[in-house]
């Protein structure tokens, strides 16, 4: 007896979601070299104080709205480090200024050296202790450019005036490289 096969109809599967997933868009921030345009919230200090020196501004954007910046560490591939809430005694201050819960913050930092477009990089600690790092281009800055309407004397003995015995010079912020 042949028995001829019995013809079976293939059906496809049902197909069910399993879960619904969201990949991740968010956006990391960014940030932007604004140059020195007569800020002055920081000085050669590891603490924030003015020294008549035009600041260096960075504009960050893209920050995450429910998130306070707690720290923030800025190196200069070049040179420099700078923090804003860093260690007594540690690297030059950074300033940040930030309204709450904005998207966007300034940066300020002190320039210790002609600034001709080295790259930098900066590590943001946020209230829950995850950090992000930036990398962007700078541009140019002179760090003898003073605040408008100030301008630097000499003194009788030749040197600039708010320098010398009991006063330090400006010299390289923390961890940076100097050519020799």
């Amino acid at each position: 007896m042949n028995k001829k096969p019995q013809r079976r109809w293939f059906s496809p599967p049902h197909v069910r979601e399993l879960e619904s997933r969201t990949l991740l868009s968010a956006a990391l921030p960014t940030a932007t070299w604004i140059g020195q345009d007569a800020h002055d919230l920081v000085g050669p200090y590891s603490s924030p104080g003015p020294d008549d020196v035009q600041d260096i501004h960075i504009a960050l954007a893209g920050l995450p709205t429910d998130r306070t910046i707690v720290q923030a560490n800025i190196v200069g591939y070049q040179g420099g480090q700078w923090m804003y809430n860093g260690p007594p005694n540690g690297p030059w201050a950074a300033a940040l200024v930030r309204s709450n819960q904005s998207s966007t913050a300034d940066l300020y930092i002190d320039p210790f050296q002609a600034e001709t477009g080295q790259y930098f990089f900066i590590a943001l600690t946020y209230d829950d202790q995850s950090t992000v790092t930036i990398g962007f281009q700078g541009g140019t800055a002179d760090p003898n450019l003073r605040m408008p309407g100030n301008s630097v004397a000499l003194s009788g003995s030749g040197r600039m005036a708010g320098t010398g015995p009991g006063k330090a010079p400006r010299s390289a912020p923390t961890g940076s490289r100097m050519p020799i």
